[in-house]
């Protein structure tokens, strides 16, 4: 089975039939949550601890909190798996997680269940962490018994956190659940609810640069968050407006066909002389019968001229994969996440035998999506 990895991550493992993933961006927020429970948390909680064990400890329990948000997210994707929508996988990256959820025709009542399981999870591993920390260790000062009750805590905070009524955060999705039955329009609940979002990005901005003028440099990070937020919830709405614009559309109406394929026994200097100076694309698919991959030019500059006549395009070329291929009958917006996803930002459209079809990039989308805009007015 081929595996679609989105860019920047690296594959970790199935749970469930589900993928996860860490984004690179995770190990870094690993290595700041390991060192800032190591130099606060613990030493506050058990001061008689040695500066190592209490490092050793931190990174124990950073490795704990992921565990916990990825048992937030895979609540998330089983329930929308139980009611028929199809999951990519889970990515965990610098700000907790996602899921990645094809959504299918669109139901308020779906979008409510599958958002509030999240909270619900972390609101339940909260309890039964508490509720563990007192059944068997009474004393408060052992490493158990401290450890059980970060857990406990964090749990109870990702809950909060992501119950504010701001798109795309879990409480934005109920908000925009029941502003979608109330309303009967998904466009009007979605702006409505990604307004309340991007305040809400406001206000964590404003929270973390108050918090830096009082000393507290953790600000900085409430700051990040509330830029992330905003940027996902004005992205959100446009990515609904593309949807709406698009209807019906297939990749096949928009793909460019009878692409120039490129062979892939030819050398890196005679795509350049004979394909990248001749048709100035950005860009190639690469095959024989069969789709092989895709050769975009940022790879030949990789590669010192001296070096281009002695090596070919199979040796640099991005191998087929999923997440390089689409089959013409698919939506635009499934081809518009998976190209942007895939660090390409292009598919090779392709057939039952892997043979090409067509080939489409972000470009041919968004020239797409401005023709039918102006076509609606």
């Amino acid at each position: 089975m081929k595996i679609q990895t989105a860019a920047g991550s690296i594959p970790l493992f199935r749970i469930f039939g589900i993928r996860v993933e860490i984004n690179y961006s995770w190990i870094l927020i690993f290595v700041l949550v390991s060192i800032n429970l190591a130099t606060t948390w613990f030493p506050a909680m058990l001061p008689h601890l040695s500066p190592g064990t209490n490092y050793v400890l931190g990174a124990i329990s950073a490795l704990l909190l992921f565990v916990c948000v990825l048992a937030h997210e895979l609540s998330h994707s089983l329930v929308a798996r139980q009611h028929g929508q199809h999951v990519h996988g889970i990515i965990l990256h610098v700000f907790g997680g996602v899921s990645l959820i094809q959504e299918g025709i669109y139901k308020p009542s779906v979008e409510f269940k599958v958002a509030a399981a999240g909270p619900i999870l972390s609101i339940v591993l909260g309890i039964i962490f508490l509720f563990l920390r007192n059944l068997f260790f009474r004393d408060h000062q052992s490493i158990p018994s401290v450890m059980l009750m970060y857990l406990y805590f964090v749990n109870f905070m990702l809950a909060i956190f992501n119950l504010l009524p701001g798109f795309p955060l879990d409480g934005g999705r109920l908000l925009r659940s029941l502003i979608a039955f109330w309303k009967k329009d998904i466009v009007v609940a979605t702006r409505i609810a990604s307004r309340v979002g991007v305040a809400i990005a406001f206000l964590l901005m404003i929270y973390g640069a108050l918090s830096i003028l009082k000393g507290i440099y953790s600000g900085f990070w409430t700051i990040l968050i509330g830029i992330f937020l905003k940027d996902a919830a004005e992205s959100s709405y446009k990515q609904l407006q593309i949807s709406k614009t698009f209807g019906g559309m297939k990749v096949d109406d928009v793909m460019q066909k009878n692409p120039v394929v490129i062979p892939p026994g030819i050398t890196a200097q005679q795509l350049v002389d004979d394909y990248f100076w001749r048709y100035q694309y950005g860009s190639f698919p690469v095959g024989d019968k069969k789709a092989l991959g895709i050769i975009p030019f940022t790879e030949v500059k990789k590669i010192k001229p001296e070096d281009r006549n002695h090596i070919t395009v199979q040796e640099i070329m991005h191998p087929i994969k999923d997440s390089l291929q689409i089959a013409p009958d698919k939506s635009i917006m499934e081809a518009f996440e998976k190209a942007t996803r895939n660090g390409v930002g292009r598919l090779i459209v392709t057939g039952a035998d892997d043979e090409i079809l067509g080939y489409i990039s972000l470009r041919d989308i968004a020239r797409a999506f401005h023709e039918q805009k102006d076509a609606a007015h």
